[in-house]
């Protein structure tokens, strides 16, 4: 039997919003049990500031979770635990290895309850930390606010809500692919072309989203004063943490926790455009039709340790559940495939938001070199004194070669291939264009490319230009985001958003 088609409902998500939750996140618990938490958070970068967060911390009750009563309460439950959890441990000269029971505990059990690893992750401080300052407007980039930061820092919150406004503005692509998989069954080229088409403009609009990050984010208080916060606790031995974390009342005695920090890479967002559309992920340093290794007679052969897919288990369950029905399901590429060379309208529908994809990793590639590469070279620069010891910020190998991401990447080589691979997929005139080779990339910029074929490619296909759905999240067009750790080709990593 065929599977269905996902049904948006049955996981939690809008056709609206996409990821982000259909009711704005809670700005506060309600329950007065909860106030301890809630009062760390009134004055925590205060606390930050004063070097008083870790006394605070100690001074805190252990508190039940049984008094979260529905999603909304666990998920600011998880957004503050995060943020109390990660100033305890780098909010120093030096990290603390010893998370202490009364945060670590209702931590992982708000965590389990959520189906996310208790670490600062995508969801925490981009999906669930963030208001709407009208209720009647769109969730633009105009009405957007953050409930916390580490920094206090302006400049921490724009690069937060670039990501919120991405993910509102890719709510409405989940309906469209969903639509275009149906239209492919039906074998409605029609339908299956002006879906793929207004999916087109949609990612046009994450790349105006994404290009604004540079307005309001400063590149040295970004990788100085709010990057080390947002690492995790995996491959951190430069950063002081070389076994990982224990968790006071959770494991066995002296048990240590390795996970990776926050990441884009944990955008289920991301990984939907990349599945529906057929792009496929590598192990890092991995070509193209690499064969495998030969696995032992009767074994199955060793899983590839691939950043990307690792990245799902730091997403909320639904969303990762979501993901794996998409995988049975996406049909968009041997559809184009099958109609390519009889209807090249649905290539180049097709090609349209590959290059649209492919230009939204064009640019993270360049704000990941102005945001982190260049700042860890320390061109024109030293570091600020009180920062030099700082957890993540002085983590780069020591040739100054590698530079590693807070989710746990080798930087530039991982987000080229990942860009890289999403070319490879193209299938009409658009091939021709673009350079495949990771080694010798062209110098052009694919934005302009796809803009300047957008009247060739997709407005000829009808007389007008075919306009998103009427949600309000498009606004008007406007005149660089990550956050994880770094990962390695063994598979162990703990970086700046990689998409």
């Amino acid at each position: 039997m065929i599977p269905s088609i996902p049904d948006l409902a049955d996981y939690g998500l809008s056709p609206e919003t996409g990821f982000l939750p259909a009711s704005a996140p809670l700005a506060r618990l309600t329950d007065p049990y909860y106030e301890p938490w809630e009062r760390v958070m009134d004055s925590y970068n205060g606390y930050l500031l004063a070097g008083r967060l870790r006394e605070v911390v100690h001074a805190l009750p252990e508190l039940s979770t049984e008094y979260l009563h529905n999603v909304r309460d666990l998920r600011r439950a998880f957004v503050v635990l995060c943020f109390i959890a990660h100033g305890y441990v780098w909010g120093g000269a030096q990290p603390m290895e010893r998370l202490p029971r009364q945060v670590a505990v209702p931590w992982v059990q708000v965590a389990n309850a959520l189906e996310v690893r208790p670490v600062v992750c995508h969801a925490a401080v981009c999906l669930w930390n963030y208001k709407p300052l009208f209720f009647d407007e769109p969730l633009d980039l105009e009405n957007l606010a953050t409930f916390h930061t580490f920094s206090g820092a302006m400049d921490e919150s724009w690069f937060y809500l670039i990501t919120t406004a991405i993910e509102a503005r890719g709510g409405p692509c989940m309906p469209l692919l969903l639509d275009a998989m149906q239209a492919a069954r039906e074998d409605d080229k029609e339908r299956f072309v002006d879906n793929l088409r207004t999916l087109a403009v949609q990612l046009d609009g994450l790349n105006d989203a994404l290009a604004r990050m540079y307005e309001k984010c400063d590149p040295y208080v970004f990788y100085w004063k709010v990057r080390p916060y947002l690492a995790g606790w995996n491959n951190m031995a430069e950063a002081g943490l070389p076994n990982g974390v224990i968790y006071e009342g959770c494991d066995e005695e002296n048990h240590y926790r390795k996970y990776a920090g926050g990441s884009a890479a944990q955008s289920a967002l991301i990984h939907a455009l990349d599945i529906a559309l057929g792009v496929e992920h590598r192990p890092t340093g991995e070509k193209k039709d690499t064969p495998r290794q030969p696995s032992p007679p009767g074994q199955a052969p060793p899983p590839k340790h691939n950043f990307i897919h690792e990245m799902r288990n730091y997403m909320p369950g639904p969303h990762r559940r979501f993901l794996a029905h998409l995988s049975t399901v996406a049909n968009i590429r041997p559809y184009v495939q099958q109609h390519s060379q009889s209807h090249p309208e649905v290539a180049q529908a097709y090609d349209a938001c590959l290059a649209m994809l492919r230009s939204f990793r064009d640019k993270h590639i360049q704000i990941v070199s102005r945001y982190i590469i260049i700042q860890a070279k320390g061109q024109n620069q030293s570091p600020p004194k009180a920062t030099q010891t700082t957890g993540l910020a002085k983590t780069q190998s020591a040739d100054k070669k590698e530079f590693r991401g807070t989710g746990g990447t080798s930087l530039i080589p991982f987000l080229k291939q990942a860009r890289d691979e999403t070319g490879e997929v193209l299938v009409g005139g658009w091939k021709d264009k673009v350079d495949l080779s990771m080694e010798q990339p062209k110098p052009f910029k694919l934005a302009a490319l796809a803009r300047a074929d957008q009247k060739a490619h997709i407005a000829d296909f009808t007389q007008t230009k075919p306009q998103p759905p009427s949600n309000g999240v498009i606004g008007k067009r406007r005149p660089s985001f990550g956050m994880a750790g770094h990962w390695d080709y063994s598979g162990e990593g703990g970086g700046l958003c990689q998409f």
